[in-house]
This record gives structure tokens, C-alpha cells and sequence, in this order.
């Protein structure tokens, strides 16, 4: 597996620490979510990019306030910004070149 590059490793990271803060597992989120516990483990670990709404919902259910799911989503941005810079087969991407920002 490739590595993640750092700002969705960062959004993962973040959302495992809401999750664990608020239930003791992913399994119980995925019960209160309707989800299947493998999209909160894919979640939590980067290996799939939550949606705006996978945000909200999460925000909701581990009873983050709007200005954290705010941050969330922000967070969410950023990491679909140097995905765009990043592929899949490459090296590791630390992020996307000084002149796109």
C-alpha cells in the first residue's frame, strides 16, 4: 500500500480521535451511522475519502460541534487538493507544487 499523503492521513487521524472520544468502537458508530463497519475503518484510516456528507454525519454522531465539522470539511478540501497532485503509483507526495497555491 502506498503511503497516505499527510493531510488525509491527517483528516483520518482526527476523525479516529471524534470517534474514540465519543464511543468505544467503530462498530458502534457504523450500528448509529447505518453504515458497515468496514467504511468507518476505511474512514479512520485514509483508505477511503469521507464525502461532505460522511462528515456531517459523523460530526453528528460523535458529537462534534459545527464549528469541528467545519474544520472537518476543510480538512477534507485540503486533502482532495494534493490528491490531485498525487498518483496512485508515484512517490510519496508531501503536496502539490509551491505555484498552485
Amino acid at each position: 500500500m502506498t503511503a497516505l499523503n499527510p493531510r488525509r492521513a491527517r483528516l483520518a487521524a482526527t476523525l479516529k480521535k471524534l470517534r474514540e472520544t465519543a464511543m468505544p468502537s467503530g462498530a458502534e458508530l457504523a450500528r448509529r451511522t447505518g453504515w458497515v463497519q468496514p467504511k468507518v475503518s476505511r474512514l479512520e484510516t485514509g483508505a477511503q475519502l469521507p464525502t461532505e456528507d460522511d462528515l456531517r454525519i459523523w460530526g453528528q454522531h460523535t458529537g462534534a460541534s459545527s464549528a469541528e465539522t467545519e474544520v472537518l470539511l476543510d480538512m477534507l478540501y485540503a486533502a482532495r487538493r494534493i490528491h490531485a497532485y498525487c498518483r496512485p503509483t508515484g512517490p510519496r507526495c508531501a503536496g502539490p507544487p509551491a505555484s498552485a497555491h
